[in-house]
């Protein structure tokens, strides 16, 4: 027992020496700086023994009072913090969804840019296609049977002497059946001048993409005040922990807002277009309605579907020409929405105000958005 006695001691004062290696210099970094930084012009310097000394102040390394170098500040349960770990997990996957937010947000704005140029700028060569004539010209034939009928109905009351009104209702009907023919003409008549007016409209909003392809348009117009694109690049801003994780969650909030209203734009252009092709083709049924009883009702809601969806796009484009007029001219900002973010967050993870020069993006977004 006596013999193992001076191993053990040896190995105990192995273990002093080792550990006091690994704890006293972090001790030794984190003391008080030396009493040189109540000189002016003079800050304390980490030497790599440990030791401080004084340096004139703007030299490599010399940091302020009661503070330290990134390396030698950095303690272990700063680096092995789970906090840390957590944070940075985070931020890294925040990122990636981000990135997936971007991409459905770009998505949108080609599909908003194709759903405009397909609907509405080439809106007449789809409406000229012989599947639409066909199919109106089947309700049209149907209808004229429906006059036979009619005539019918208001020759036998006038043989039996019923009815007052029967003269008229013969008058109505020669004429209706023969503006049963036109029906189509007028219907595509209302339709070419509302889509001359938004096409106006659509060229003051993006020039050029009247005769562009899907990738320019609506979208790009529209993302330009907000400048999105900034973000897109969101990993060359170098940030790392609880900056990192708020810009991404923040980006995606942003991105994904945007991807919303443009996938709602494009459907409200696709409802449009599918109603004026039911419009195109029941046109001779409203026609008929003039002469049928009971059929007001029907009439009614056939016109106000021509005439609201017609006029929607000449409407909408000219609001948004004035959104995007008000945006750009009463906030003019050189700051970008990745500025805007990153702003929001300071050097230590708080949240605070973004800077003067990115708060114009911030404000133009959210009248865009609310206009929109």
């Amino acid at each position: 027992m006596r013999k193992k006695t001076p191993h053990l001691s040896g190995f105990i004062l192995t273990l002093v020496f080792v550990l006091s290696g690994l704890f006293l210099p972090q001790i030794s970094h984190a003391q008080t700086p030396p009493l040189c930084t109540d000189v002016p012009g003079y800050a304390p310097l980490i030497l790599a023994t440990g030791d401080i000394t004084c340096v004139p102040t703007g030299t490599s390394g010399a940091v302020e009072a009661g503070g330290a170098t990134p390396e030698s500040g950095t303690s272990w349960w700063t680096v092995l913090s789970p906090l840390t770990w957590l944070v940075s997990a985070f931020g890294a996957v925040s990122i990636v969804i981000l990135k997936l937010a971007q991409l459905i947000t770009g998505l949108s704005g080609l599909v908003l840019n194709f759903v405009v140029q397909y609907s509405v700028v080439e809106m007449k060569a789809r409406f000229d296609e012989a599947s639409i004539n066909d199919a109106w010209k089947v309700i049209r034939d149907v209808g004229n049977m429906g006059f036979i009928f009619v005539l019918l109905y208001a020759a036998i009351m006038t043989i039996i002497g019923q009815g007052e009104d029967n003269q008229k209702l013969i008058v109505r009907i020669v004429i209706v059946a023969i503006l049963i023919n036109f029906s189509l003409f007028f219907t595509k008549f209302v339709i070419d001048v509302s889509n001359i007016l938004a096409m106006m409209f659509y060229d003051a909003i993006a020039p050029g993409s009247l005769s562009a392809s899907a990738t320019t348009g609506l979208s790009n117009s529209l993302m330009a005040p907000l400048k999105l694109q900034s973000i897109l690049n969101v990993g060359n801003i170098g940030l790392q922990g609880e900056r990192l994780l708020i810009i991404g969650v923040m980006g995606t909030i942003v991105s994904l807002i945007v991807a919303f209203v443009l996938f709602a734009i494009s459907i409200l252009f696709l409802i449009r277009f599918v109603v004026l092709i039911f419009v195109v083709i029941l046109s001779p049924i409203a026609f008929i309605s003039f002469v049928l009883p009971n059929m007001d009702k029907y009439r009614e809601q056939w016109k106000d579907a021509l005439l609201g969806q017609a006029f929607f796009a000449p409407i909408y484009f000219m609001l948004t020409w004035v959104v995007i007029k008000v945006s750009r001219g009463l906030l003019t900002s050189d700051g970008t929405m990745a500025e805007a973010l990153q702003g929001a967050v300071s050097s230590t993870g708080q949240v605070g105000p973004p800077s003067s020069s990115s708060i114009g993006v911030l404000v133009n977004f959210i009248i865009m958005i609310a206009l929109l």
